[in-house]
C-alpha cells in the first residue's frame, strides 16, 4: 500500500463510526452529544481535506497543514483547556515521547543493526505500552500520543535537515505511522478495559455461586 492511504482510510472509518453514533460513549457532555458529534465530524472532514496540503516555511522546508498544524493546534487547545489537573504531567509525557521518537531514528541511522523491527511498528508499539502505564483514560492517551508523534516528527526532521535537500514535516509515511499508533492505542486500551470488566464479572459470579452453595 502506498504511503498515506492507511491514514486516509482510517480517517474515513472513524468518520463513519462517529456519524453512526458508535463513538458516543467518548463524549464528556452527555447533554450535547449531537452537537459534539457534528463538531467531530467537521474536524475529521477538515483533516481529510488538509492532510495532503503543505505550508512552505522556506524554500526547502514545508509543514503539513492537516496533521502537524491542525492536529497540533487541537492538542495545544485541549492541553490548555485541561480540567483534570494533569497538564504538567501530560506535557512531560509528550516531551519524553517526542525526544524518544527523534533520538530513536538517529540511533537507527547510526547503527541499523539495532532496528530489529521496522520503526513504523516499533515506535507506535512503545508509545502504546508507555501510555498504558501512564493513564487509563483513552482521550488523554490520544492527546499524548498525537502530541508525542508531532513533536518527535518535527525534531526528527530538523535533525536530518543537513543531510537532505528538501524537508516535509508530516509526510505521508509519518501520517500512516501516527494513525497506526492511534489505532493500536485504541485497540489495546479498549481491549484491556473489556478484559478487566469480563474478569471482574466472572469473579463476582464465581463468588456469588460459592456463597449460594455455602
Amino acid at each position: 500500500m502506498n504511503h498515506g492511504y492507511f491514514f486516509l482510510i482510517m480517517c474515513w472509518m472513524i468518520l463513519i463510526l462517529v456519524h453512526f453514533q458508535w463513538m458516543d460513549f467518548l463524549w464528556k457532555n452527555k447533554d450535547k452529544v449531537q452537537l459534539t458529534r457534528r463538531w467531530v465530524v467537521l474536524m475529521i472532514i477538515l483533516l481529510i481535506i488538509t492532510q495532503g496540503m503543505y505550508l512552505p516555511l522556506s524554500a526547502d522546508i514545508s509543514i503539513n497543514i492537516g496533521v502537524i498544524l491542525f492536529i497540533g493546534c487541537l492538542v495545544a487547545y485541549f492541553l490548555w483547556r485541561d480540567s483534570t489537573g494533569l497538564r504538567l504531567q501530560m506535557l512531560s509525557v509528550i516531551l519524553f515521547l517526542g525526544i524518544f521518537y527523534a533520538v530513536s531514528y538517529e540511533v537507527f541511522f547510526i547503527d541499523p543493526i539495532l532496528m530489529i523491527v521496522n520503526p513504523f511498528y516499533l515506535l507506535p508499539a512503545f508509545f502504546v505500552l508507555f501510555l498504558m502505564l501512564t493513564t487509563g483514560d483513552l482521550k488523554l492517551q490520544w492527546l499524548m500520543i498525537a502530541g508525542g508523534f508531532i513533536l518527535g516528527e518535527t525534531i526528527h526532521k530538523f535533525f536530518i535537515y543537513k543531510y537532505v535537500t528538501q524537508i516535509y514535516i508530516g509526510d505521508a509515511e509519518f501520517r500512516d505511522q501516527m494513525m497506526m499508533g492511534i489505532v493500536m492505542m485504541s485497540t489495546f486500551s479498549l481491549g484491556f478495559k473489556a478484559l478487566m470488566k469480563l474478569s471482574t464479572d466472572t469473579l463476582k459470579r464465581v463468588f456469588f455461586f460459592r456463597r449460594q452453595e455455602g
